[in-house]
């Protein structure tokens, strides 16, 4: 059994944070893990019309991400999902099993020294899966 053969990693399309994506590079290369990005979607992006136009954005998005995991040859899926961002990201844990979540600060709100979103608090809090929260202004060693 791997020590983490699985990572979830929830992405907000608005702001991708890099740090969060350096650091999922890191633990996949270091533990061979899988790892799975989740775009979590209002539903009323459920539509036809709206659900196109979010997907090419989305794939232009992941196309971005994936290639600098490609020339490393790392297996990455991404996955999409609609509905209420908590217990999607809830749910797809459970479902895949997951042995972490590494979800990033989405502030930028320099008056406290850690920031995050009211999804990312009650994820730490109401999860059975460890989750690793990436600071945007974390660089990791190389």
């Amino acid at each position: 059994m791997k020590l983490i053969e699985k990572i979830l990693m929830p992405i907000d399309i608005d702001s991708v944070n890099k740090n969060q994506i350096n650091i999922a590079e890191k633990l996949i290369t270091k533990f061979n893990s899988q790892l799975e990005f989740l775009y979590v979607l209002p539903l009323y992006a459920y539509n036809q019309i709206v659900e196109e136009k979010v997907k090419k954005a989305i794939n232009l998005e992941f196309d971005a991400i994936k290639k600098n995991f490609l020339r490393k040859n790392l297996q990455i899926n991404y996955n999409i999902r609609y509905g209420n961002i908590f217990d999607q990201i809830m749910e797809f844990a459970i479902e895949k099993n997951v042995n972490l979540i590494l979800i990033g600060d989405k502030r930028n709100d320099q008056h406290t020294e850690f920031n995050i979103g009211s999804n990312a608090e009650k994820i730490i809090r109401k999860s059975t899966k460890p989750v690793w929260v990436v600071k945007n202004d974390f660089y990791p060693k190389k």
